[in-house]
């Protein structure tokens, strides 16, 4: 009797599960990158999806990731054995429909330290993690650069002659 109770709630258990998932989300897409790459969280508002995490990119194993049959190009990292942590934002529909994208190609961030809320105008308010190294190898001092859902970008600069986490606030309209 107790092998068929437990059976029979796990049955029951996957059955909800299932019917839940099918509702919510009928597509899955795994974030391929040339390195490390993570889907830190996926919030839903009205009837989209906002994926938010990161690919990591560097010159020798690549900068391109793919995600919902879109790709998206990172920064070409090349210093030592890390990666260049670039972030992905994306809005779409149960059925995988992207409706836009924002991407950083330059910049590190974390995150860990980062999230992101859906705004009422369809788009997102972001709270980044980013690092700044004080003279990175590209000898600039942008901490964050996006590749916007129109092709144009958007750079933020922080002058610091030493290493420090900054927070940068980030509104991404209705139309990425």
């Amino acid at each position: 009797m107790k092998k068929k109770t437990t059976l029979l709630c796990a049955v029951m258990a996957l059955g909800l599960f299932s019917a839940h998932a099918d509702m919510v989300h009928k597509k899955f897409s795994m974030l391929d990158s040339p390195d490390q790459s993570t889907i830190q969280t996926l919030k839903s508002s009205g009837n989209y999806i906002y994926t938010f995490g990161h690919f990591g990119t560097t010159q020798a194993a690549g900068t391109t990731a793919t995600f919902l049959g879109q790709s998206f190009t990172g920064v070409a990292y090349t210093n030592g054995n890390s990666y260049g942590k670039n972030l992905l934002v994306v809005k779409h529909d149960a059925d995988g429909n992207v409706s836009w994208t924002m991407n950083s190609n330059k910049g590190d961030f974390d995150t860990s330290g980062s999230g992101f809320v859906p705004t009422s105008d369809g788009g997102v308010f972001m709270a980044l993690d980013t690092r700044y190294t004080g003279g990175n190898e590209f000898n600039d001092d942008v901490i964050f650069q996006a590749e916007n859902s129109d092709g144009t970008t958007t750079q933020v600069t922080f002058d610091c002659s030493f290493w420090a986490h900054q927070p940068l606030f980030v509104k991404v309209d209705n139309q990425g």
